[in-house]
């Protein structure tokens, strides 16, 4: 696998929170290098995991324990003003787990309070990695990866209002990466969710 990215100019300088499409292991390896001091918020169970886990616990990456609800977001959103106040890029998946490329989209609303509440940019990012590493199995495919930058999202938005927009923005960008990438790499092996989307954006394509 080979990939690129674009629009790395897009992250600001300092602390900033950048939301990203999660479909696969790869996600959280490409992101590593492209910003100075990152941090991620994952759930407390890969703690557990040898060698990820203790490097995981040694970047002081902040975990949360998601059966505790009613502290699991306050407790994030101190330690993340914390990491932040050191200039660190926080990451976080707004839809909470990995997905196969091309289904339905489920955002948690977390991300918005993260927002409203922490007031740095927000930076979402698409890729497709799924397509070539999927979240299941131990099958890998050849091919080119795009990581796309999009441009931050300002403090200031109310926070529902911030939400509706990630969404819209990041579900439009990820159907036109989704089409460029599957075109890019004729050769993939597609699984019946990416099949089922991709008719739909060319259907909805052919109507507009």
């Amino acid at each position: 696998m080979t990939y690129e990215i674009e629009g790395r100019e897009n992250i600001p300088e300092g602390g900033c929170i950048i939301a990203a499409k999660h479909q696969s292991f790869w996600d959280v390896i490409a992101i590593v290098p492209m910003v100075d001091d990152p941090v991620y918020i994952l759930k407390r169970e890969l703690l557990w995991i040898p060698l990820f886990g203790w490097y995981a616990a040694k970047q002081d990456m902040i975990p949360i324990k998601r059966s505790d609800k009613s502290r699991a977001i306050p407790n994030m959103i101190a330690r993340a003003r914390e990491e932040l106040a050191k200039k660190r890029q926080l990451i976080i998946y707004p839809e909470g787990t990995r997905k196969a490329p091309g289904a339905e989209p489920d955002y948690k609303y977390g991300v918005a309070r993260l927002y409203s509440d922490l007031q740095v940019p927000v930076v979402p990012m698409i890729a497709h990695a799924g397509l070539f590493w999927p979240r299941h199995g131990f099958l890998r495919q050849p091919g080119h990866i795009k990581i796309r930058i999009m441009k931050p999202i300002e403090p200031g938005m109310p926070s529902q209002a911030f939400f509706q927009h990630l969404v819209t923005e990041m579900e439009a960008e990820s159907d036109r990466l989704l089409v460029e990438t599957v075109e890019a790499n004729p050769h993939l092996r597609l699984s019946a969710i990416t099949r089922s989307r991709l008719k739909a954006i060319k259907d909805a394509q052919a109507a507009g």
